[in-house]
């Protein structure tokens, strides 16, 4: 995978919030983007799960996911992490709770207490199954 190096890191500001990019040496890239007015104490955490044709970083910029995280008003961390792109690639985050604790500890925010929300598109079910059993999932 391409730009997946470990200790890269971008961050900038992006649609009225905060978007943080980093790489991983064996899950890929993975985005995070949360709204200026984002509250710890009131937030939720949403994970967008790109379909097949598709990269995490690809969706993220070339789908405009900011604005449309923007537009829905939520108080909430946004992540999108790699996902298959193909019924063939490997599920790169089986373990949500993995996923969520790289994120946090990445972007130094507070975890919010609040429910974890999974949007699934088209092949990503492979990968949303495998964490329906998280306590937090909603």
């Amino acid at each position: 995978m391409s730009g997946t190096v470990e200790r890269e890191q971008v961050e900038q500001l992006l649609e009225d919030g905060r978007h943080v990019r980093f790489g991983t040496a064996d899950r890929g890239p993975v985005n995070v983007w949360w709204p200026s007015h984002y509250r710890a104490d009131r937030a939720s955490i949403v994970v967008y799960l790109h379909g097949f044709y598709s990269h995490a970083d690809s969706a993220f910029f070339e789908h405009r996911l900011a604005s449309q995280f923007r537009d829905s008003g939520r108080n909430a961390v946004f992540i999108v992490p790699a996902a298959p792109s193909w019924r063939t690639d490997p599920i790169y985050w089986e373990d949500l709770e993995a996923l969520l604790a790289r994120v946090f500890e990445r972007t130094r925010l507070k975890r919010p207490s609040g429910p974890v929300m999974v949007l699934a598109h088209s092949g990503a079910y492979r990968n949303a199954i495998e964490w329906l059993a998280h306590p937090k999932l909603k």
